[in-house]
């Protein structure tokens, strides 16, 4: 029996609460929280049970292709044909790696574009951060999961949320540690030292949601989360995880163990449980989600449902009492849906398995019906005249069989079994020809090669090119429609996160952290201008560095960013190591820079071989010149020297003559 608090979370809300409108900024008491919870997801889940989870049940059957065995009438042991048709089965599997394919045929996938007063550059740093991020999250493999939903069921759900969080981890570090004998150490050993640190966990974090665990107000009118009022996930959440959510203030875990495991005891089941089931069930199998499979008490399970509107988010455990109750800090709802085929004011799509199931039906009953036909043609049956006794276990026929009969012309004859079903195949493929032009996906656009059975486009090129070229688009709109209502919204969302959860140790800094980015998707034919710009580049190029061009913006005191123009180069081809292409330079390399090229210094130097060449001869000549002189004024001197030695000499004798006269 529900205690006191499931009774008051069933209870209608009062009078004065129905005559009170809550603004966003109210705060609501958790018993108006779980009350607002419990009815609202009562209302969800019973709108869904009655349109929608028979529908899944279904697709769980078409996709896996179960028949169930059926038996010849009045032979309730003699099976009849009961082969399944993958009709589904080949539709989604052909369909799914095309849209994945197309989704990330770019590396990387996405773009990212300044609005406002935001540089490229900040851009370009905010597509890295969340690239390396989603890389982080196995964002293909999510959005595989969402997308195979869509296909299989009419919708898929993924979530996105943050994680911040400190926790401690070990670590292992190896050291050497020396071997000591008698007191003298005679070598070393390799030892690992364990080490407990502390790490800071502040990212994005995706999800897959199963659309069975999904509820969304009934009244929203379209396949967007966003339209509307309140969505609502259940989870199974182990005791465990409960705990250890005790320590935070916002939390209100009951601190007696007990209550939990009480909890987990009486966990209420849904109608999703036994369409999660089905698809163990059509293969056989036996599985229940509300079973815990562990014996480990930590690991017994608690139903919470996860309250979400843009302005509040409550937890409400068991369907008791609200267990957190508190503003929605995003100010958004963090789910998001991939739809295959929408219907109009409605929020659930249709599935292939929904708009293929007749023709799989047809398929089936066509091959096995001409499977029926031809076993009873093997086994004809077989008339035997009134009055002949044949024994009730031989009335089948078999190898080395004998009957007794005074006339066995007139007392035994087989029955002509006519060729009823002999066009069965031309059906089929007539069937296989209708669920191509349904879903779109051919067998030229998968395989190659144009359906079983031809037809007249298919004898020329151009035939062949226009239906290649219209199933592309048949899923090209479909990737267009992923892309403008499931990844760009998650994408943007993402960016709103990351502003209001700095990442710690990134290289964004407050000026990018608060610029103004909008991000796109590549796949789609919105991107298909970068193609052309990658065919224009080299003109475009040559055009830009002319130096005529260069040398007049110069003059109006210009230049060209060379930088971005490697990084224009590298976004268009994808290529994402780009700090190979431009480097700073060394110190060395600056010096090598700063020299002349080698025409120059060759010319520098014969030109300076030249001049001392010229500076050689003019010093001979210099220098003979001056010999000259020198001998010149030698001759000069000694002619002088000569002259006054003659002088002299005369004085001498005119003095020595003045003397012998004396």
């Amino acid at each position: 029996m529900p205690d006191n608090a499931q009774l008051s979370a069933l209870n209608p809300i009062t009078d004065q609460e129905q005559n009170r409108v809550h603004e966003p900024t109210d705060v609501w008491s958790d018993t108006f929280a779980a009350k607002v919870v419990v009815q609202d997801f009562n209302l969800a889940e019973t709108y869904r049970t009655q349109n929608c989870d028979w529908r899944w049940r279904n697709a769980n059957e078409l996709y896996q292709a179960w028949v169930s065995q059926k038996y010849w009438e009045g032979a309730p042991k003699i099976p009849r044909a009961s082969i399944g048709v993958f009709v589904a089965f080949e539709q989604i599997e052909s369909m799914l790696p095309k849209l994945l394919g197309e989704i990330f045929a770019n590396d990387p996938w996405f773009e990212a574009e300044a609005l406002g007063a935001t540089t490229p550059d900040q851009a370009r740093q905010w597509r890295l951060l969340l690239h390396d991020q989603l890389d982080r999250t196995r964002v293909r493999e999510v959005f595989r999961r969402c997308i195979k939903s869509a296909l299989l069921y009419g919708n898929g759900i993924m979530k996105i949320s943050w994680v911040l969080r400190e926790r401690e981890h070990l670590e292992w570090l190896p050291k050497m540690q020396q071997n000591v004998q008698n007191g003298r150490v005679t070598g070393f050993r390799r030892v690992l030292d364990k080490q407990t640190k502390r790490k800071i966990e502040n990212r994005p974090q995706l999800e897959y949601v199963s659309l069975t665990d999904f509820y969304i107000d009934p009244n929203c009118f379209s396949p967007q989360v966003t339209d509307a009022r309140y969505v609502i996930q259940r989870k199974l959440v182990s005791v465990d995880d409960l705990i250890a959510m005790r320590p935070l203030k916002e939390y209100k875990i009951p601190a007696d163990d007990a209550r939990l495991f009480e909890w987990a005891r009486n966990k209420p089941a849904v109608q999703g449980d036994n369409t999660k089931s089905s698809a163990e069930l059509y293969r056989m199998g036996f599985w229940q989600p509300t079973i815990d499979q562990s014996v480990d008490p930590s690991a017994a399970r608690i139903e919470i449902l996860e309250y979400q509107t843009d302005h509040r988010f409550v937890l409400v455990a068991n369907r008791e009492h609200a267990i957190l109750n508190i503003p929605n800090s995003y100010g958004f709802k963090t789910f998001y849906d991939v739809f295959y085929a929408d219907v109009l004011d409605r929020f659930y799509a249709l599935g292939i398995c929904d708009v293929v199931e007749g023709e799989q039906r047809l398929q089936v009953a066509l091959l096995c019906g001409r499977l029926d036909e031809v076993s009873v043609s093997l086994h004809r049956p077989l008339v035997k005249k009134m009055g002949v006794k044949v024994p009730q276990s031989q009335n089948r026929v078999k190898p080395g069989q004998q009957w007794e009969a005074e006339n066995p012309k007139d007392d035994f004859v087989f029955l002509d079994i006519p060729n009823i079903t002999a066009s069965a195949y031309l059906e089929t493929q007539a069937s296989e020809l209708r669920v191509q032009k349904t879903t779109g996906v051919t067998d030229l656009a998968v395989l190659g090669t144009p359906s079983s059975g031809g037809n007249s486009a298919a004898r020329t090129a151009t035939g062949v090119g226009v239906q290649a070229q219209a199933s592309s688009s048949r899923l090209k709109y479909i990737v267009e429609n992923i892309e403008d209502t499931f990844i760009e919204p998650m994408l943007n969302d993402l960016v709103k996160l990351n502003q209001m959860f700095p990442p710690i140790g990134s290289t964004l800094g407050d000026t990018v952290a608060l610029s103004r980015v909008s991000l796109s998707m590549r796949a789609s034919a919105k991107m298909q201008s970068r193609m052309a710009l990658l065919q224009t580049f080299p003109l475009i190029f040559q055009t830009m560095a002319n130096p005529a061009l260069v040398a007049e913006m110069a003059i109006e005191g210009k230049a060209l960013d060379w930088e971005e123009l490697f990084r224009v180069l590298t976004d268009m081809t994808g290529y994402r190591s780009r700090g190979s292409f431009i480097r700073q330079l060394s110190q060395e390399e600056m010096k090598a820079r700063q020299q002349p090229p080698p025409e120059e210094m060759l010319r520098m130097q014969m030109q300076r071989e030249r001049i001392e060449g010229q500076e050689r001869i003019q010093g001979q000549k210099l220098e003979s010149q001056s010999q000259s002189e020198r001998e010149k004024q030698y001759s000069t001197d000694q002619t002088d020297d000569n002259y006054a030695m003659i002088e002299l000499a005369k004085a001498i004798m005119a003095a020595s003559k003045n003397g012998e006269d004396r």
